[in-house]
């Protein structure tokens, strides 16, 4: 018998940030303990086949933008499923539909968790994330966060000062997935060609967030002195053709090699010499903690929160300095640090999936 029914809202298109968290979490919470389902409204989400796998129910409900049946919906299966908790993953306060639909049904447990630090969606978008931030804070019963800067942007700066009401939950991963391994890194640039190569790479969707135009201008610049680089991107997303063109106008087509979206991720980062993330906003980037955890030098822009600067190996840098600046410092982490493991590093820092999983579960198990 489960001790609590746990209902996740937010199942997202793609595997970005919410949606490794919630693979993470699943593969380590007590599964005799704590029963998950989904909902989700996009019936190609990438995540549902690893849910399917796992025997977890997920439940279809009609598009956001169709406010009425939506609601209705979400409504319904909560009256009917009589969860312990509803689980909420937001980037933004701008739709509050699932917190009114919960507070309304008498959901006992609502949890809030901020997984950004910025809006994707303009100016109107902030408006109504602005507007709705204090209903979101009075309804929810429990507050999380990735990161100090996600829990500002989500709960705002004067509530998020010295509170202890929110709780950040560091995006924990799989460390001995992650460690640094000579063997595969030879294996996987022998496989691909990439053995007098300086590889360089990114691990994320292809939204404008993301910035891949600007990572097309960094190795225009890299192989301008360095003629055998490579840049990896790994990620789909409705922009790629955009990037694709892109990368052909700028003569760097040969220098970019598009990965997809693929399940052995951690293979590649071994592969790596540096790991390149210049984003324009982010709550906490689980690629950025992978990524380390395999030794791997990296590069984020200034922008991303400062949390994830975890090992030595990782530094950050304005934006504003523009392609050439990010091309010289990129080749000179990628040539200064040799590889070692850094797991042990990784865990202690608070990012090991395991123990995230334990502080799950004593959450849920508060009501």
């Amino acid at each position: 018998m489960y001790k609590k029914k746990v209902l996740h809202v937010s199942l997202t298109k793609s595997i970005g940030g919410i949606a490794s968290f919630q693979r993470n979490l699943l593969n380590n919470i007590d599964k005799n303990a704590i029963l998950f389902e989904f909902v989700t409204t996009y019936p190609n989400s990438a995540l549902i086949p690893f849910l399917k796998e796992n025997n977890i129910k997920i439940h279809r409900l009609p598009p956001q933008k169709t406010v009425l049946p939506y609601c209705l919906s979400l409504y319904k299966l909560l009256k009917t499923e009589k969860y312990d908790a509803v689980h909420i993953h937001k980037n933004s306060c701008a739709n509050p539909m699932a917190f009114i639909i919960c507070y309304i049904a008498g959901v006992k447990q609502i949890i809030a968790h901020s997984h950004n630090t910025a809006s994707v969606g303009g100016k109107i978008a902030d408006m109504f994330h602005y507007l709705f931030r204090p209903l979101i804070r009075k309804i929810s019963s429990v507050k999380l966060a990735c990161s100090a800067a996600a829990a500002v942007w989500l709960y705002g700066e004067k509530y998020s000062k010295n509170n202890d009401a929110i709780q950040i939950i560091k995006n924990g991963i799989d460390t001995d997935l992650f460690s640094y391994s000579e063997k595969v890194r030879s294996e996987v640039r022998t496989e691909f060609g990439w053995d007098n190569k300086l590889v360089l790479g990114h691990v994320g969707n292809f939204i404008p967030q993301k910035n891949h135009f600007f990572m097309v201008d960094i190795i225009a610049e890299v192989i301008k002195k360095e003629k055998n680089a490579v840049i990896l991107f790994l990620g789909r997303g409705d922009a790629i053709n955009s990037i694709r063109e892109y990368a052909i106008k700028k003569g760097v087509s040969e220098h970019i090699e598009f990965m997809g979206s693929r399940s052995d991720i951690a293979r590649f980062y071994q592969a790596m010499d540096l790991f390149l993330f210049p984003s324009l906003h982010e709550g906490l980037p689980i690629a950025g903690v992978e990524a380390q955890c395999t030794g791997l030098p990296c590069l984020f822009s200034d922008t991303v929160t400062s949390e994830i600067i975890i090992t030595n190996r990782a530094v950050s840098m304005p934006l504003d300095s523009g392609a050439s600046e990010w091309a010289k410092k990129a080749v000179s982490l990628a040539k200064t640090y040799g590889r070692k493991n850094v797991a042990d590093k990784i865990a202690v820092s608070g990012y090991d999936a395991a123990d995230m999983g334990k502080r799950m579960e004593r959450i849920y198990e508060q009501q």
